[in-house]
């Protein structure tokens, strides 16, 4: 039986699944922060352990291979340091993507179309033919528009406003205040400054309790997130030269599947820019694309090549 080790390492967990070829979970793994542009070090030990323990467990000697889609894993040279690093300790051939490719592999099963993902952070991923390209994915210092920690910074940005102004805070900045037990605005700066992102963007929840009460500050920030994500993927779809037709359009990350301000925000603004869009089923863990990563990768040089290019 021929298994494959399927790892989804974003701004906040790592999972790592074992499959065999009918996309079966046999085995699963979860360790912590798995983007090496946030935290290299710890990004690295949360990989391995998943790894490790896929490897250790009673299915691990059937693994064939390892395909592993990493959020920030293209930014500088993030890529070569980690297939480096894990070519130090596993013999099992390793295929290194950015998630969002993993996550096209999972949800579009090879087929040509564009996958958003928001969550801690944001990213879109297209495929069409022999082109593909990312639109996002800049990271929380260049952008990440649309992510769960963009919109925290965006409502911690209007307690700084409202503070420089001398006016009152919204009642949204107020409940903030409450909840990060702030005593006075400038207290804002020792959560931003002393928090990881992950920390941050989990505000974004608080956030989204206030837009269910009808919060109408909340609820404007996710609609702005939602404009911003159809933004990004309308750009991927014109940059890969997709025809006004049946595009296949699908979501991942918290952010987007769960909060309905946003996902239905999202789809009404990427209805209006690009009439050709069809929603593509969401349900699949992105570490099942390592099924199908492998099967295309197979035969060719890919698994290499596609580790240090």
């Amino acid at each position: 039986m021929e298994l494959v080790i399927g790892v989804d390492a974003g701004g906040t967990k790592t999972t790592a699944l074992i499959l065999n070829q009918d996309e079966d979970i046999l085995f699963e793994a979860k360790s912590g922060i798995g983007n090496p542009a946030v935290d290299f070090p710890q990004a690295l030990q949360n990989i391995k352990k998943v790894l490790i323990d896929c490897l250790q467990s009673r299915f691990g000697a059937e693994c064939k291979a390892v395909a592993a889609g990493i959020a920030g894993i293209e930014a500088g040279n993030y890529k070569d340091l980690m297939y480096t690093e894990l070519r130090k300790e596993f013999s099992i051939p390793i295929l290194l993507m950015n998630d969002a490719e993993l996550a096209h592999f999972s949800l579009l099963k090879g087929s040509d179309g564009v996958v958003t993902i928001a969550g801690t952070g944001s990213v879109s991923f297209g495929r069409n033919g022999k082109k593909e390209g990312y639109t996002g994915g800049w990271g929380h210092l260049l952008g990440d528009e649309g992510s769960s920690y963009h919109i925290a910074m965006e409502a911690c940005r209007q307690i700084a406003i409202c503070a420089d102004k001398g006016i009152p805070f919204t009642d949204l900045s107020e409940s903030i205040m409450r909840v990060l037990q702030l005593k006075e605005a400038n207290d804002l700066k020792g959560f931003v400054y002393q928090s990881t992102k992950d920390q941050i963007a989990a505000l974004s929840t608080h956030i989204y309790e206030m837009a269910l009460k009808g919060n109408e500050h909340a609820n404007s920030l996710f609609q702005q997130a939602g404009i911003q994500l159809a933004q990004q993927t309308y750009f991927l779809l014109k940059k890969l030269d997709f025809q006004r037709e049946k595009v296949l359009v699908s979501i991942k990350g918290s952010l987007l599947e769960k909060n309905e301000f946003v996902q239905g925000e999202f789809k009404k603004q990427l209805e209006m820019l690009y009439e050709g869009s069809k929603w593509a089923p969401s349900e699949s863990s992105p570490a099942a694309g390592a099924i199908y990563a492998w099967q295309m990768a197979k035969g060719t040089d890919r698994w290499k090549r596609s580790s240090l290019d």
